[in-house]
């Protein structure tokens, strides 16, 4: 019993999960890239945390069984009557309540994440150890949301590799899921397949992002362009500041684009440009005046 993916390398518990956690990751370098300046989430700090300990631990199959049986097996127990829904309704919209993050406005200070995660209480080296699949799938709708559903493949993107972990973690042990609980993963994971397909076939290249105006604007979501507009008009009739402002830019740029954040090479261009306008102030030394005696020729 195998699920066929023609552009998605899921083919195991292992990849699944890989799958899964890439997605997450993903979602979390997005949403920080679109607030601009945000802080790491700590859910995404955990997930990082908890890749790292499953690519160890899933070395060899027997790692791989240890990994189902105290983590994945646990979760379906306590939401199976959730996880084994049809993922969509007959109006092709995506049933996710289950798996959202509720609004929370009491202060909590358990540091276990909210809604659906892995996690196991056998062993003490485990026990500081999730994988918050709610909060990074809510995380990844607000997103989508926000920009009109521009990012809604990050979603379907965390319910695949949700389903495709059950379906391949669960398959083989009847004595946890039945036949019935098998086929209802393997169901939704063929439509979200077939949903992230009928995406991909829908995505376009938008024109005016383009270029490296487009990827500045994209990693600064929320900087009004407006406003660079109007400074580059004011800057126009002045070859010193429009020269300036040049230079600003192409920093920008190519800092992106070597992969540096932002913010960091934000911080580089203000710290150069603070040490410039501070060496320009330093005061010269004194020459003298001339009201001292005038220098003495050598005799001749």
């Amino acid at each position: 019993m195998s699920l066929k993916m023609t552009s998605v390398n899921i083919n195991d518990v292992k990849s699944s999960l890989s799958f899964l956690m890439s997605a997450m990751v993903d979602t979390g370098r997005v949403v920080m890239r679109e607030t601009f300046g945000m802080q790491k989430p700590s859910w995404l700090s955990q997930t990082e945390r908890f890749e790292s300990f499953f690519s160890q631990l899933s070395a060899d199959q027997a790692g791989v069984d240890s990994f189902r049986d105290k983590f994945v097996v646990p979760l379906f127990t306590t939401s199976k009557e959730s996880v084994t829904s049809r993922i969509i309704n007959d109006n092709d919209v995506i049933q996710d309540q289950f798996i959202k993050v509720k609004e929370d406005t009491q202060l909590r200070l358990n540091k276990a994440p909210r809604g659906l995660h892995l996690h196991s209480d056998e062993g003490s080296a485990l026990k500081s150890l999730y994988l918050p699949i709610s909060e990074a799938y809510t995380n990844a709708v607000e997103m989508s949301m926000k920009h009109k559903q521009r990012n809604v493949m990050f979603p379907v993107k965390i319910l695949l590799g949700f389903y495709s972990m059950l379906f391949y973690s669960l398959k083989d042990v009847p004595e946890h899921a039945s036949h019935e609980d098998v086929e209802s993963f393997r169901e939704n994971v063929k439509i979200l397949k077939e949903y992230m397909d009928s995406l991909d076939e829908k995505e376009e290249p938008d024109e005016q992002d383009n270029g490296p105006m487009g990827m500045i604007k994209n990693l600064l979501g929320n900087v009004n362009f407006d406003q660079i507009g109007d400074m580059m008009n004011k800057v126009t009739n002045d070859e010193a500041a429009s020269a300036e402002f040049k230079q600003v830019f192409d920093k920008m740029t190519s800092g992106i684009q070597n992969g540096e954040a932002p913010m960091d090479v934000m911080g580089s261009i203000i710290k150069e440009a603070t040490l410039k306008a501070t060496e320009e102030t330093t005061v010269a030394p004194i020459e003298d005046s001339g009201t001292s005696a005038p220098p003495t020729t050598p005799s001749e």
